[in-house]
C-alpha cells in the first residue's frame, strides 16, 4: 500500500501533495517512519528506495512443481586451454565475431571441449547464425546438448538420441539440423524421415527441408523428387526441379535434352545455329521452366532448358571437345545465351574442364562469381594471379574483381605475397585516393580471414606510411593486421594442451 502512495505523490509532486503517513506496523513501517521530518523530496526518494529494496528482499521464491533435471553426463573430451577460452570470450563479446566459425572448426579438429561457462553465450549466438549451426552442433559436446535441452530458445541444437523422436517432436530448426546431418551421413535415412511426414508438413517446411537434399544427392532421390514436381506449392516444385537438374541421369534432364537437341545445330564454320522454342507448355513448366522469364520469353525458355543439360553431353552429341564448342558458341548472335547457359550447367553438374575454360570468358561475366566458386582452388588462384598481373592498379578499383578475391579460399602463401606486394605498391601511389578506395578499404578486414597466419611477420612490414593518402588507409591496414595477429594467436592457443 505504501508503494502506491509514494508513486502517487511522486507523480503530482511533494509541493502539491503531502507525503503519505510514514510509519506503521512491521519492519518496513518502522524503517520508513524513521525517515520523516527532513526535506520532503529527499524523504520521498529515500522511502521509495527502502520500499523497493524491502519488496525485493522479502519476495518468496517461486516453487517449481517439476523435479530438478538430471545432471549432465561428464564431458568426454578434455577442455581447451585457458588462452583458447579467453579468445572465445573475446569473440562472443563482439570483437572478431566473424572468426567464430573458424574457431569452432579448429576446436572440433583438436578433439577438445568448449569451456562450460561460455556455453550459454555460444548457444545464444547460434540462434541467429543458422548457417553455422552444424559447426556448433559438432562442438557443443555432452554439456552443450544437456544445456540446450533446458532452454526452449536453444531447442534448435537439442537433438535426441532417437532420430525418430527428434523428427516427430522437435522444433523446425532442430528437425532441419537433423536432416542436414543425416544427408551427410545417411541420405537414404534422411529421405525416409521426410517422406514419413511429407503430406503433413507446411509448404515452407517442405521447401526448406527439400533443400537439404543438395548434400548426398543421388539418383536414388529421383522418384521422391519427381513426385515433388506435382506439389501444390510453387516453391516446392522449383526446389525439386533445381535438384533434378543436377542429376545427369534424371528423367528431367533427359526430357530437357530431348526438347533442346532439335533446336541447336553445329554448323561447319564452326558456329552453332539456334532455333528458339515456339511455346512453353505445361510439361516444360512442370520441369521448372519459367514461362515469363526476364529478357525475352522464347530465348529465356531455351536458356533455362539448356542450363539443365550437362555440357559434356554436347561433346558426345557433336563429337567435339569443350574448347571447340566454346569457340563455336563465341560466334553469332546467340553467343551470350549459349555461354551463360553452359556456365550454369557446368556449375550444376560440376564439370571441372568446362568450368576452367569458362571462368575467363567475357561472355559469362554475369555468372563469373558462381563459376569462380565452383572452380578448383588451382584454377581460381591462376585466374586471380593472371588478373593481378594484367590489370595492375585497376584490380584494386574494380569491386567485381575484389569480390572474386574474397570468394577464393584458402589463399596460398604465393598468392598472398603477390597480393600484399601489389597492394603496398598501389597504396604508395597517387591512384590510391579516397574517392576510389572505399570498397577496398571496407574489404581489408576480410582479407585477414584469408591470409595465412604464418606470414604475419612478412605482412606486418613494408607499408608505405609516407604515401600521400596514408591517413585514409592507415586505420583499415592496422585493423587487418590486428585481426590477422588475433587469428595467429587463436590458432596457436587451440593447439595447446589444457594444462
Amino acid at each position: 500500500m505504501i508503494w502506491q502512495e509514494l508513486v502517487a505523490c511522486a507523480l503530482v509532486g511533494t509541493a502539491r501533495q503531502p507525503l503519505p503517513a510514514m510509519g506503521g506496523n512491521g519492519p518496513l513501517g518502522e524503517l520508513v517512519g524513521g525517515l520523516a521530518g527532513g526535506d520532503p523530496a529527499r524523504v520521498l526518494l529515500a522511502a521509495a528506495a527502502a520500499t523497493a529494496l524491502y519488496e525485493q528482499a522479502g519476495r518468496v521464491p517461486a516453487k517449481l512443481g517439476e523435479p530438478a533435471p538430471t545432471p549432465a553426463e561428464p564431458e568426454e573430451r578434455p577442455p581447451c586451454s585457458a588462452r583458447a577460452a579467453t579468445h572465445l570470450a573475446t569473440m562472443l563479446g563482439s570483437s572478431y565475431r566473424q572468426l567464430l566459425p573458424e574457431w569452432l572448426e579448429l576446436l572440433v579438429a583438436s578433439g577438445r571441449a568448449l569451456p562450460p561457462e561460455l556455453l550459454p553465450d555460444l548457444l545464444a549466438w547460434g540462434r541467429t547464425e543458422a548457417a553455422h549451426r552444424a559447426r556448433l552442433l559438432a562442438a557443443v559436446g555432452r554439456r552443450g546438448l544437456w544445456l540446450a535441452a533446458q532452454n526452449p530458445d536453444w531447442q534448435y541444437v537439442a537433438l535426441a538420441d532417437d532420430d525418430d523422436a527428434t523428427w516427430q517432436t522437435g522444433v523446425r530448426a532442430t528437425r532441419l539440423l537433423l536432416l542436414q546431418r543425416l544427408r551427410r551421413e545417411d541420405p537414404e535415412r534422411a529421405r525416409q524421415l521426410l517422406e514419413s511426414t511429407w503430406k503433413s508438413e507446411s509448404a515452407k517446411n517442405r521447401a526448406e527441408f527439400l533443400e537439404t537434399f543438395a548434400d548426398g544427392l543421388s539418383i536414388a532421390d529421383e522418384p521422391f523428387l519427381e513426385a515433388a514436381l506435382d506439389d501444390r506449392s510453387r516453391e516446392v516444385r522449383l526446389a525439386a526441379a533445381a535438384l533434378l537438374r543436377r542429376l545427369a541421369a534424371s528423367r528431367l534432364v533427359a526430357r530437357m535434352t530431348g526438347r533442346v537437341q532439335p533446336l541447336l545445330t553445329l554448323m561447319p564454320k564452326p558456329r552453332i545455329h539456334v532455333r528458339l522454342p515456339e511455346v512453353c507448355d505445361a510439361a516444360m513448366q512442370r520441369d521448372g521452366v519459367d514461362p515469363k522469364p526476364q529478357g525475352g520469353e522464347r530465348a529465356g525458355w531455351l536458356r533455362q532448358m539448356l542450363a539443365a543439360i550437362p555440357p559434356s553431353s554436347w561433346c558426345r552429341h557433336w563429337e567435339r571437345t569443350p574448347a571447340e564448342l566454346i569457340e563455336a558458341a563465341s560466334h553469332g548472335e546467340w553467343q551470350q545465351l549459349l555461354l551463360l547457359a553452359w556456365a550454369e550447367a557446368a556449375v550444376a553438374h560440376r564439370e571441372a574442364e568446362w568450368i576452367a575454360l569458362l571462368v575467363a570468358q567475357a561472355g559469362v561475366e554475369p555468372l563469373q562469381e558462381s563459376l569462380f566458386e565452383a572452380a578448383s582452388p588451382a584454377v581460381r588462384e591462376a585466374f586471380l594471379l593472371e588478373l593481378l598481373e594484367r590489370e595492375g592498379e585497376k584490380f584494386f578499383s574494380d569491386y567485381r574483381r575484389l569480390g572474386l578475391l574474397v570468394r577464393h579460399t584458402p589463399w596460398s602463401p604465393s598468392l598472398s605475397r603477390v597480393l600484399i606486394s601489389s597492394l603496398r605498391r598501389h597504396l604508395g601511389t597517387a591512384q590510391a585516393q579516397p574517392s576510389r578506395g572505399w570498397h577496398l578499404r571496407a574489404q581489408l578486414i576480410t582479407w585477414a580471414h584469408h591470409l595465412p597466419c604464418e606470414l604475419f611477420g612478412e605482412i606486418e612490414q613494408g607499408w608505405p606510411e609516407d604515401s600521400p593518402h596514408w591517413s585514409f588507409w592507415s586505420e583499415p591496414i592496422r585493423d587487418m593486421l590486428a585481426c590477422l595477429r588475433f587469428r595467429r594467436e587463436m590458432r596457436a592457443a587451440l593447439a595447446e594442451s589444457s594444462f
